[in-house]
């Protein structure tokens, strides 16, 4: 059993605490959380700086880490993607499974305890597996043509079941990529299945995608008949990436990735929905289009927003610090302290397992961090490079 007396506790779920205690039990459960009082169980240890939850990186996909640097900035979305499975294809085992190791190792040392991974491989399955995170691994389905989606399903949802039973720790989901590579077909057979209660999507990430679900033309349809994957008979919804998820209603939790394009009509439709939460990846975005999500639009309307990475294809870290740090510094209005919460609790909302990590609140597992910062902003813009240092 420890006894952490800190001079700023950040609980998250509550207000920061000056002079702060928590006690933890021998498997890093958390006991109490309060004022320091003068009382320890087990070991104290004192500490003149801040205290915070574990991160939570809502949006991953590790199996692409051996890809680093390999991608040049500013391509836009359907450039990227057209160069990431040319380079993807040449990647050897050896350099997958070394990104990878690379990448679990890095988050862990950035402080993250919990992680949503995406992948159509399942190459992370193993090393993953026997890591220190809390993983929710979405299998991420593609499929333009709609007269395969339901063979594509079955398929996928076989393939899961198999990983299921072989990796029981791990919590497995279905998802659809994205509305450009997957048929409505296909996505309707994921949203509607009912055994899988949380799926995610990556929307909304660059223009090529509106022009091509409100006209049918552009980039994307290039790309899908460069790869053969267009079917002649396809007809657009004429409408923007948002509102057309709103035809097509998910019936269960959903993730939206990236949300850079939105309009005010998409906001407006976003906020009623309880069950969708946001999670923005701000240095992606930068990375890929140069355009960032409108992260403040979104807070201010109430929204739920988590955190994610995105890949090293696209990023030139898995670091939440530092996505929380590009937050800061792009919507200074934004404070400190809501930022913790997108780095923490929203993103173990949005995963189902705000009951396990995410805030100090008893009776959670949720990582005790300390850092030698000052003050939550200090630490935020990391003025003075601090450490991270964990002590459950």
């Amino acid at each position: 059993m420890k006894t952490l007396r800190v001079r700023l506790l950040f609980p998250v779920t509550e207000p920061f605490i000056e002079d702060g205690k928590l006690i933890l039990d021998n498997k890093g459960e958390i006991i109490y959380v309060g004022k320091w009082d003068g009382k320890k169980k087990g070991e104290l240890i004192t500490w003149d700086g801040i205290a915070f939850p574990g991160f939570v990186n809502c949006h991953v996909h590790l199996e692409l880490c051996g890809l680093k640097n390999k991608i040049p900035k500013g391509l836009g979305v359907t450039n990227w993607v057209r160069l990431l499975q040319q380079k993807r294809a040449l990647l050897r085992k050896e350099d997958i499974k070394s990104g990878i190791i690379k990448g679990i190792e890095d988050m862990k040392k950035d402080g993250i305890v919990a992680i949503g991974e995406v992948g159509n491989s399942f190459s992370s399955l193993e090393y993953l597996a026997n890591s220190s995170f809390n993983v929710i691994y979405f299998f991420e389905v593609l499929g333009f043509m709609p007269d395969k989606a339901e063979e594509i399903f079955i398929n996928s949802y076989m393939e899961l079941k198999k990983y299921q039973s072989l990796y029981p720790k791990i919590k497995f989901y279905i998802a659809p990529h994205a509305f450009y590579s997957t048929s409505e077909k296909l996505i309707k057979l994921i949203f509607s299945n009912k055994e899988y209660k949380i799926t995610t999507i990556h929307i909304a990430e660059g223009e090529e995608e509106i022009q091509f679900l409100q006209t049918g033309n552009g980039p994307w349809k290039d790309y899908l008949e460069e790869i053969k994957k267009f079917p002649s008979y396809w007809k657009p919804p004429n409408t923007s990436p948002v509102l057309y998820l709103k035809i097509l209603a998910p019936s269960k939790k959903t993730i939206l990735v990236h949300l850079c394009n939105l309009s005010r009509q998409d906001i407006d439709w976003l906020k009623q929905k309880k069950d969708i939460v946001a999670c923005v990846c701000p240095r992606s975005n930068l990375y890929i289009t140069g355009k960032l999500s409108p992260i403040d639009r979104l807070f201010n309307s109430g929204i739920k927003i988590s955190l994610g990475t995105d890949s090293m294809a696209s990023n030139q870290s898995l670091s939440i610090r530092l996505e929380m740090k590009e937050i800061k510094k792009h919507f200074p209005d934004i404070s400190c302290e809501e930022i913790l919460k997108m780095a923490t609790i929203n993103g173990a909302c949005a995963l189902n397992i705000d009951n396990e990590v995410g805030s100090f609140e008893p009776g959670k597992k949720p990582g005790v961090f300390i850092s030698e910062a000052k003050n939550l902003e200090e630490f935020i813009l990391d003025k003075g490079k601090f450490s991270i240092k964990r002590v459950d």
